[in-house]
């Protein structure tokens, strides 16, 4: 792009002053019939205007420029008119010769000073006061306050325009589109909580050109759509905010460090909100439960490796097709939300080993300063055994109270264990399936003897605030 301008003697160039002083640059138009007209104006000897030939503003009349918009333009069809040129360069302008023009050229000559001596006269006899109201007698005069008028009205218009194109951009922050996201029941009061921290963040730069999505961005867009695809859709397609195509989402979460083990920086962000808002984030409760999946092994394109085997986040290769994936999830006790924190891909996993990793989670939550209150799962096996392990009593004498909690292994503190109550619930209408129940009253009794040995091995054990068990055989109806 050049940085002078083309016509003849000027010396303006495209500088940070020169746009103080309001100075702008315009390329010659286009059309090939205008442009001809262009570069007659400029009366240069064999010049010819290229594609990124510029004129400044100080060669065009005030008329001439639409100021209406965020950029100054050169109205459709309009030609540069103000140079200064040689004495030969000047146009000569042509006069009439005849006797009517030399009679007017006469008068004129003689009435400059009648006309003053009139006026003269008459303001010595009477005072001025001419209004604003007051229309002047000369036309010359009329014509210059018409055209001040009109100048006038551009100029609000201008500001008119430019108030709603700021209106505009004050309602693309996330903070102005909540409520309208809630009054349409996209969102709920969480979604729009969790989004608040994002609500000074504006929507119209994504709709520059050549910019990358900022952290903030990205952030933004990936909340709302894994929380509300509807929303994200109303937001996009319909109210037409510039906001990423899902694809490219899904682009984004593919470089996402998302293999087994503790995510670090799941741990990290949780220490962060800890330090903001600790009566929130301060007191936890984690979750663990064992999901199975389908056996898959798939080739991973970004970190270049097979995916789909046993993967204890230890970095260790095996060769077994995991079938279960274990995930650990923190939930908080004062507010509503949830984090997760690890998962691992396993095939069997023994009491031992799923004890060191629920160990090593609570250990790296304390060190982030997180205290994790009690643990909840269902009452699977291997999860009764694990508990034992850790120090709890949920397998000893029916008569005998249980122990529902084990130490802390950072602080030595008391972390009690929580049964899924759905769970168990399935777990005893299991066992009680198929079983001849008598009624006496609001109990029920039935015949130990009849339950396989395995199944009595299994009996979960209740949660807290139950000390003992029932005895066998009965049960209160108040209790299921």
């Amino acid at each position: 792009m050049p940085e002078h301008c083309a016509a003849y003697s000027c010396a303006n160039r495209r500088t940070a002053e020169n746009r103080a002083r309001g100075i702008t640059f315009h390329r010659f138009p286009k059309d090939k019939n205008l442009k001809k007209k262009w570069e007659i104006a400029v009366r240069r000897e064999k010049f010819t205007a290229r594609d990124s030939t510029v004129l400044c503003s100080q060669h065009f009349k005030e008329a001439d420029f639409d100021r209406t918009g965020q950029v100054v333009r050169i109205r459709d069809g309009v030609i540069p008119s103000v140079f200064k040129f040689p004495g030969h360069l000047q146009r000569p302008e042509k006069s009439r010769n005849t006797s009517a023009s030399r009679k007017s050229e006469a008068s004129l000559s003689e009435t400059p000073q009648d006309n003053s001596e009139a006026s003269t006269s008459h303001s010595e006899s009477q005072p001025e006061d001419d209004h604003s109201y007051v229309m002047p007698s000369s036309p010359t005069a009329l014509k210059a306050r018409l055209t001040g008028a009109l100048e006038r009205v551009d100029k609000l218009e201008r500001e008119k325009k430019n108030a709603k194109a700021r209106e505009k951009r004050a309602k693309t922050t996330v903070k102005s589109l909540l409520s309208q996201l809630c009054e349409k029941n996209l969102i709920n009061e969480e979604l729009k909580d969790r989004l608040e921290f994002y609500s000074d963040l504006k929507l119209d730069f994504m709709a520059r050109r050549g910019h990358e999505y900022s952290k903030e961005h990205r952030e933004f867009a990936l909340t709302l759509h894994l929380h509300s695809p509807k929303a994200y859709r109303y937001l996009r397609d319909t109210m037409n905010f510039p906001l990423p195509h899902p694809h490219t989402l899904q682009r984004w979460l593919c470089s996402v460090d998302d293999k087994p083990g503790l995510n670090k920086m799941m741990l990290d962000m949780l220490e962060k909100r800890r330090k903001d808002d600790h009566a929130k984030y301060g007191r936890v409760a984690l979750m663990l439960d064992s999901m199975a999946i389908r056996k898959h092994v798939q080739y991973n394109p970004h970190n270049q490796s097979m995916s789909g085997f046993v993967d204890m986040g230890d970095g260790n290769n095996e060769t077994d097709v995991a079938t279960e994936a274990l995930v650990f999830l923190v939930v908080g006790l004062q507010g509503h939300w949830k984090a997760p924190i690890a998962y691992y891909l396993t095939k069997t996993l023994s009491p031992d080993t799923q004890r060191v990793l629920l160990t090593h989670a609570l250990e790296e939550l304390h060190a982030r300063g997180i205290q994790v209150v009690c643990v909840t799962m269902d009452g699977h096996a291997t999860n009764i055994s694990m508990c034992n392990q850790l120090g709890c009593e949920l397998r000893g004498n029916p008569q005998e109270p249980l122990k529902t909690s084990f130490p802390h292994p950072s602080t030595g503190d008391q972390v009690f264990i929580m049964m899924d109550a759905c769970h168990m619930l399935k777990l005893a209408r299991n066992m009680l399936q198929g079983q001849q129940l008598q009624e006496g009253g609001p109990d029920l009794r039935w015949d130990p003897q009849t339950f396989p040995s395995q199944a009595r091995d299994t009996i979960p054990p209740p949660g807290p605030g139950s000390a003992t068990r029932s005895p066998p055989g009965w049960t209160c109806l108040e209790h299921l």
